[in-house]
């Protein structure tokens, strides 16, 4: 979510306190660099025991501002540039689209005065699991719960380790840099270069071959035996395609093209 979708951006935040200094430093390092602010994400303590932890380390006159930062640190809530008309483009072609988030319990309260939220098909925060990417049971338990099959989601993030832990559970990884209009490229080279699991791989050529077989069949075969193959052959296309992508979907059809020219020849 952070610097993906709305940014995150401390100094951004700091700024309403018109923090300078000094003082802007030691809000950095004991607020959002505390081991604190990581054990709200993981939502094992509440914004009232990370005050008691962190204000007594600083000087009376920054007590205000990191209370005001650790209870409401979203504001503003300022969005990633490109990135709403992106995932409308998205959402327009039938994707669906789902949020996994580092985020402390009170991430609801923010998220939703977020535009992009509203094309969200579900979210699973860190918080209500008691997991922090990028822990592998995370990555299983958002899968698990909105029965994704991996090899079929590309996960986003701004942090290398956390796409990391993604590709070790099957699912393709863009490190996002805050630059939007690369991510359609990115995806779609990813397709191509990721995963047709070789169950699907097999299927592939076990449709090819039928067809093969229809087409020997043409030569000396009786009409009813040739129309029987061809309906074992749409049978096995139709559910194939209607569990399977758009990529798996191109290269057999690119099969079916081999096919037919080799069979001409």
């Amino acid at each position: 979510m952070g610097n993906v979708l709305v940014r995150f951006d401390p100094e951004l935040f700091m700024d309403r306190y018109s923090l300078t200094g000094e003082d802007r430093k030691l809000i950095r390092n004991e607020v959002f660099r505390s081991v604190e602010w990581i054990m709200l994400d993981r939502g094992v303590i509440d914004e009232e025991i990370a005050e008691q932890r962190i204000i007594p380390l600083l000087p009376e006159r920054l007590h205000g501002a990191a209370r005001g930062l650790i209870e409401k640190w979203d504001d503003p809530i300022v969005p990633v540039e490109g990135m709403l008309e992106l995932l409308q483009a998205l959402k327009a072609k039938g994707y669906r689209l789902y949020l996994l988030s580092n985020a402390a319990t009170r991430q609801p309260i923010y998220w939703a005065r977020a535009e992009v939220s509203k094309l969200m098909d579900g979210a699973l925060i860190s918080a209500e699991v008691k997991l922090l990417k990028p822990d592998p049971q995370i990555y299983r338990t958002f899968l698990h719960k909105f029965a994704l099959r991996p090899e079929e989601c590309v996960f986003i993030d701004d942090t290398p380790i956390n796409v990391e832990g993604a590709l070790y559970e099957n699912m393709a990884g863009i490190v996002f840099n805050m630059d939007v209009p690369p991510l359609p490229r990115a995806c779609a080279l990813w397709a191509w270069n990721g995963n047709i699991p070789f169950g699907e791989m097999i299927m592939m050529v076990w449709i090819g071959l039928i067809l093969l077989i229809c087409a020997g069949f043409s030569a000396y075969a009786g009409a009813s035996q040739l129309e029987q193959a061809k309906q074992h052959a749409k049978c096995s296309l139709d559910a194939f395609t209607k569990r399977r992508n758009g990529v798996s979907c191109i290269c057999l059809s690119i099969l079916f093209v081999i096919l037919g020219v080799a069979i001409n020849l």
